[in-house]
């Protein structure tokens, strides 16, 4: 960044600005627009190729009111790996587990990071050729302890990575990322249910309760896991038809709660 700074001061004070001045003392100002348009240009790809393009995308930058900031924790946690796990402590592929084989597990993202710079091997990276693997790091990620737990000592994993940036405002982590770890993981092994076994969030969100909580569902093919709900804020209109169209509005009091 400093090279960029001085090759802007440069290029500004010993070609530019020369031509600049020269212009406005001959009266010329189209030529001192087109000038000054690519001093702006100039200055703008200076500026973009210091910010953006010099700095490596494992080192992260931050610019406050006492100056600029270095974040080295990647590289940092990549080199604690390597000094205290051993070069043998491998993923092994998944179908070809051996035994004594331990190794690392994280979300796909730092697969090529952790390879190159911690030389450990992985069982997802930047690849995402098989997406049977990282689905089964998402559902592993995903699932309560225990269940995360079963799953990773399946394949011999001694260490779990999560990327936690709330501590310096980095917004790229794990906890941003983790909807997709949902999605993925889901579309291998889904737990997408409505019976007994369903999550409160999903037993008690609107869309449920506006069901008809009685009985069985066909589509499904499992008994409804909440029955005989009773609407507090809304109350139910009509429900016409075979294929439910359930037709509700909110109920006065909660009318008069909200104005």
């Amino acid at each position: 960044m400093a090279f960029a700074s001085w090759a802007t001061y440069l290029l500004t004070k010993v070609f530019l600005l020369p031509n600049i001045i020269s212009l406005e003392v001959k009266g010329s100002g189209a030529g001192l627009s087109a000038s000054t348009t690519a001093l702006l240009a100039m200055i703008h790809c200076v500026w973009a190729a210091a910010e953006a393009y010099t700095a490596p995308s494992i080192v992260l930058t931050s610019q406050s009111h006492d100056g600029l900031h270095v974040f080295d924790e990647f590289r940092e946690s990549y080199a604690w790996l390597s000094h205290n796990t051993d070069v043998d402590d491998k993923l092994p592929v998944f179908g070809l587990r051996k035994q004594n084989h331990i190794g690392v597990a994280s979300w796909w993202d730092y697969g090529y990071q952790r390879t190159a710079m911690a030389n450990r091997t992985v069982v997802v990276d930047n690849n995402t050729w098989n997406n049977t693997h990282i689905a089964t790091v998402g559902t592993a990620l995903s699932s309560p302890e225990k269940a995360a737990w079963e799953i990773f000592n399946s394949f011999d994993v001694k260490y779990v990575l999560v990327v936690f940036g709330g501590v310096i405002g980095y917004s790229s982590d794990d906890i941003n990322k983790f909807l997709w770890m949902v999605r993925v993981g889901g579309g291998r092994d889904g737990q997408y249910r409505i019976d007994s076994e369903a999550t409160p969030t999903m037993l008690n969100c609107l869309m449920f309760v506006e069901t008809d909580g009685k009985g069985y569902d066909r589509v499904r093919r499992t008994e409804i896991g909440k029955k005989n709900f009773k609407l507090t804020h809304f109350e139910e209109l009509a429900s016409p038809y075979q294929l439910r169209f359930d037709f509700s509005s909110y109920t006065e009091t909660t009318r008069q709660l909200t104005g």
